[in-house]
């Protein structure tokens, strides 16, 4: 190698070195038990306001919030649902064909547990977005005080 190229080298490294060190310096994170490789978080991540999974379910469970507004939102998590287990189909069949009565029963579990679990989670993921602004401000008002 030529010594330009080493310079380089030991240039990126240099500064990959100090890109990871301020990432450890910084007040976001702390971390204990610091090793190579090892490291527990005492402080959690800062949340997504997008993606609030806990108001979304505070929403659906909220009698303020139109009963039109919770359908839309748990219709919209069923088809995609429903999209997604149409994509699955073809791996199913192939499963159930290799394993007949483990396959078929296995897979009547999960798309049973899709289709109940699936559309509530993609609820919660929407209804902070599509219910009324004034509720949802509300009850966010109200966990901010319980908590």
């Amino acid at each position: 190698m030529s010594n330009a190229l080493q310079a380089r080298i030991a240039a990126d490294a240099k500064a990959a070195y100090v890109f990871i060190a301020g990432l450890y310096e910084t007040n976001d994170f702390t971390f204990e038990n610091s090793q190579p490789g090892y490291a527990i978080m005492s402080s959690p991540p800062p949340h997504n306001p997008l993606l609030n999974m806990q108001l979304g379910y505070a929403l659906l469970r909220d009698r303020r919030v139109p009963i039109r507004t919770k359908l839309i939102a748990l219709g919209i998590g069923a088809a995609a649902i429903g999209a997604i287990e149409l994509l699955e189909l073809p791996v199913e069949g192939v499963i159930a064909a290799l394993l007949p009565f483990i396959g078929a029963a296995g897979d009547l579990v999960l798309d049973s547990a899709e289709a109940v679990i699936g559309p509530v989670l993609i609820a919660t993921i929407l209804l902070p977005h599509i219910a009324p602004a004034d509720i949802v401000r509300q009850i966010r008002a109200e966990r901010a005080r319980v908590s």
